[in-house]
């Protein structure tokens, strides 16, 4: 299968070919594959959950693996 130069997939239906391969291997943990899309947006999407922002949100809190904040 051919990936983009950032190494994606070009198409629904690839993905779907790779997903359905992914799902049939034996030597793989039990998961189920699906596909997925990456979608970016060249202006902000409007909520009226909270104010429209074009700024880069602050990364969180770095966290433990049992949670507490380091």
């Amino acid at each position: 299968m051919d990936t983009d130069e950032r190494g994606l997939l070009p198409d629904r239906q690839a993905a779907l070919q790779v997903a359905a391969w992914a799902n049939t291997r034996g030597d793989t943990k039990p998961v189920t594959w699906f596909p997925g899309a990456l979608i970016e947006w060249d202006i902000p999407v409007e909520s009226r959950l909270g104010p429209v922002t074009t700024e880069t949100p602050a990364p969180p809190a770095r966290q433990s693996w049992w949670g507490r904040i380091l």
